[in-house]
């Protein structure tokens, strides 16, 4: 009973921590010193043309904490995340195809909320884009912080 008593503490450090490491996980982004604004920003609209996403910040990148793409028409589209020449979905060559219907390719593209951020834009002061084909409308929501 003596041994068993010695790992007790061990034991509940085991279990508790985990739990911990998930209470702590949403708010990542509020104490990252990277981060410039804890404040997320919120973009979600309907688009027909290459829309800026977030505008140039002067020394300031973009993380992409979750963004989605739904084709809203049977025609499809290509879509493509980029700020300036650094591409973050799909590229000029090979834009991701988005098709309502499911004939040419997904209906969309989504990625959950992810507090860390699931990509950057490489460089600072660089607008954030989202580039169509043609003129289909698309339905883009993107949530980011800016960072350094």
């Amino acid at each position: 009973m003596k041994e068993f008593r010695r790992f007790l503490p061990w034991i509940a450090i085991l279990v508790i921590a985990p739990a911990v490491w998930v209470f702590a996980g949403p708010d990542q982004h509020v104490d990252n010193p990277a981060i410039v604004k804890s404040e997320i920003k919120v973009y979600s609209e309907t688009i027909a043309e290459t829309t800026d996403i977030a505008a140039a910040v002067t020394d300031r990148k973009f993380r992409i904490l979750s963004f989605s793409a739904v084709a809203t028409s049977g025609t499809a589209e290509t879509v493509r995340l980029s700020n300036g020449d650094n591409n973050l979905i799909g590229t000029a060559a090979a834009p991701l195809k988005l098709d309502q219907d499911g004939t040419d390719g997904p209906m969309g593209i989504m990625w959950n909320h992810n507090p860390g951020g699931w990509c950057e834009t490489d460089t600072v002061t660089e607008a954030l884009t989202v580039t169509l084909g043609a003129t289909t409308p698309v339905h883009v929501t993107c949530t980011y912080v800016e960072t350094m």
